[in-house]
Formats: C-alpha cells, structure tokens, sequence
C-alpha cells in the first residue's frame, strides 16, 4: 500500500523536480541544513536603559520584530538604529555583525514570529553588536548570495520548522541548538540564487512605494476630513 501511494505521489511530481522534506524542488537544487551553512552563536544581553543615540550599533531583538524589512542596514538606518556605550572587551567576538549575517530573534508573541529575522547590511563594517535575544548565523562555505540570505527562510515549509520547534506559551522561544536543524532548500549556484534574490528585492521596492503612496493620502485625507468636517471648506 505505501509503494503505492509513493509511485502515486511521485507521478504528480512534474519532470525535472523531486520530492524532499521540504517540498517539492528542482532536481539541481539542494536541501541544507542552517548547521550545514552558518556558525550559530548569541548576543550580547543589554537592557533598553542601557541603550541611547551615543555609542556603538546595538540590534535589540524588538528592532528586528519591529522591522518592515528583510535587512537592516547600518548606512540607510543609521539614525533609527540604537546605540551603546560600551568598552568592547567586554563583547565576544561572535556577537559583532558582519555584511552578510542573518539574526534570528529567539522570542516572540507569537508563534508567526518565531522565524523573524534579519540580514546585516554593513558594508563599510561598522561596529555592530547583536543583543539581547538574538540568534546569529554567520555564512561559512560561501555558497549563498547575500542577496538571497534575505528570503532565504520565507518559504512556507521553511517557516513551519520554525513553529514546530517554537516552545513556550505565552512567549515562544527558539534556541540555538533547534535552530540548526532547520533545512531549507537552495539553488546550487549563486547567479540563480542572485536572480531570485533579484526578482524579489524588486517587488519590495514596488510595495514600499505603493505604502509609501498610501500613507500621503492617508496623511491628505486626514486634513481635508477636518477641514470639511468642521466647515473651514464649503461644497456648496
């Protein structure tokens, strides 16, 4: 009976694509392991009252639920990102952000946001330290396209690991340990990987434009229901 279902499943597979554990993939993609792939290590734990606008780049995990973006950067974010001041000894080394890293944040409300994260934009390689429950993954065997890393954990059986692993009850948590096991599936070379990346960076651009469109109006409507509203402009 199971030999059955399987040649069942497998002739709805279409030629040139295999089934894994991830789903339903291209016979020359890969699945990984995030182990397979990254170093994983944590933050450096500081509190909001330690944080100001003088010091070091600081990413605490609220600013990466908070964020809009698949990527913060430290040259367009500059301003919006907090800082600390800190003697730097005190700091492991693992904790510092390259161009490049993902970070995970290892609590949520809720289970959707278990598999929040970011990747660092740091080109000029800043001081930034990851902070308070946070996760890092730092790339190893070169094999994934900056660009990529930045939807490479948005896939529905992607996200689903996330969730299964999450624990807790009113806060779900992920923990360093779990979050290796993760696979994901991935394009054996970088020029497709950067096409898709590509494609997608693009459809951002589009829908931040129309937000951006939305909010003016929104922000229009709002003076012009006070004004009519309060008679200041007539229609008759």
């Amino acid at each position: 009976m199971k030999v059955q279902e399987k040649q069942l499943q497998d002739s709805k597979i279409p030629k040139g694509y295999k089934q894994t554990e991830v789903g339903v993939i291209p016979e020359d993609w890969v699945v990984r392991k995030i182990d397979d792939s990254f170093s994983i290590s944590g933050g450096f734990s500081a509190s909001r009252d330690d944080l100001g606008s003088i010091g070091h780049f600081y990413l605490h995990y609220g600013g990466i639920h908070g964020s809009k973006q698949n990527y913060m950067s430290t040259l367009l974010h500059k301003n919006n990102i907090p800082k600390i001041d800190i003697e730097l000894n005190k700091i492991s080394p693992n904790s510092f952000l390259e161009d490049g890293d993902i970070v995970f944040v290892d609590a949520s409300e809720d289970l959707d946001g278990t598999s929040k994260y970011i990747v660092i934009r740091n080109p000029e390689n800043k001081i930034f330290i990851s902070g308070l429950h946070t996760i890092i993954a730092k790339h190893k065997n070169g094999i994934i396209h900056k660009l990529f890393r930045e939807y490479l954990f948005h896939s529905k059986k992607v996200k689903d690991q996330f969730r299964y692993f999450a624990v807790g009850t009113k806060v779900s948590g992920i923990s360093k340990s779990t979050i290796k096991k993760i696979t994901f599936p991935l394009p054996l070379t970088l020029a497709e990987q950067e096409k898709i990346a590509e494609v997608l960076s693009d459809m951002d651009a589009e829908i931040e434009k129309i937000e951006a469109k939305i909010e003016k109006y929104k922000y229009i409507k709002k003076g012009m229901m006070q004004k009519l509203l309060t008679g200041q402009l007539r229609l008759v």
